[in-house]
């Protein structure tokens, strides 16, 4: 398992760190930006508009869990290596709960059992799962290109082993 916690510079313009509970404010702010941009988020039994104490609970909850498990599946995705939050990208392991394992050269099937079978001798493939959003305010430039190239490439492969990478955006 990965254990770097690093910030990563993908670009001179483009830095992945952890997520701090300092990031809270900005991360409420650009989540109040407009209904159109939320409703396209997490769940719907999110509110808009975005309370304060959720972006904080929030930081803090990916903050205690980047110490407890000692490593950091969840970045804020910023423009300088300090700057404040432009967005936030994860890269956790796969659930399969709901949908049976992976395999090579199956395609997933969403069911409430299990219900893909490889061969015997054919192991599941380790799988993660990927997650994005960026502010409205820094669409078009690139950005999540450039973050899921360096994700998919550095991170999902050679920091966490993963066979295969399931997306949402």
């Amino acid at each position: 398992m990965a254990t770097s916690m690093s910030p990563f510079q993908i670009s001179s313009t483009i830095h992945l760190t952890p997520i701090y509970i300092s990031d809270a404010p900005e991360q409420h702010r650009i989540l109040n930006l407009n209904d159109n941009f939320f409703k396209g988020l997490y769940s719907d039994s999110m509110t808009f508009p975005f309370p304060n104490e959720n972006a904080l609970r929030f930081s803090m909850y990916q903050d205690q869990e980047r110490v407890q498990q000692g490593v950091c599946q969840t970045w804020v995705i910023r423009s300088t290596i300090d700057g404040p939050m432009i967005g936030l990208f994860s890269l956790d392991p796969q659930d399969h709960r709901e949908m049976g394992p992976c395999y090579q050269g199956k395609n997933a099937v969403i069911a409430t059992t299990p219900t893909m079978e490889g061969n015997d001798d054919e192991a599941p493939l380790n799988c993660g799962g990927v997650g994005y959003w960026l502010s409205p305010e820094h669409t078009g430039k690139g950005i999540v290109a450039d973050v899921l190239k360096f994700a998919l490439s550095r991170l999902a492969r050679q920091e966490f082993g993963y066979d295969r990478v399931h997306g949402e955006c």
